[in-house]
């Protein structure tokens, strides 16, 4: 079964040249954030996850989430969010599984929330 992991075109050479989907950061309902965690789906679309299309424009409580998440400099360069939708990944679910370091949901909410 594939997995996939949408992402715009200027974090795809961030994926490229590391070691993968390695630096993505999940929201849990606390406000806390996890870093180092990404999110994968069954959908082939992007559509219907709340992903970017480029088009939004931030209020306040959008950019304080995006600095939060990414760092200080994440809107330096941008009034709006990159567009999340261009790019899709498969990933094998069953070699994602083997790697060092995954995480199903359920166990990655056990590790951190208890």
């Amino acid at each position: 079964m594939n997995l996939y992991h949408y992402t715009g075109i200027t974090m795809l050479h961030g994926t490229l040249t590391s070691k993968g989907i390695n630096r993505g950061y999940l929201q849990l309902s606390d406000g806390k954030m996890l870093y180092g965690h990404s999110w994968y789906t069954t959908s082939p679309l992007p559509y219907g996850h709340g992903l970017s299309d480029g088009t939004e424009i931030l209020n306040q409580s959008d950019k304080d989430f995006a600095i939060r998440a990414v760092g200080k400099f994440a809107l330096d360069t941008v009034h709006s969010l990159h567009n999340k939708r261009l790019i899709r990944l498969s990933v094998d679910a069953t070699w994602l599984k083997q790697q060092e370091g995954f995480y199903s949901f359920r166990q990655l909410l056990r590790h951190y929330v208890g």
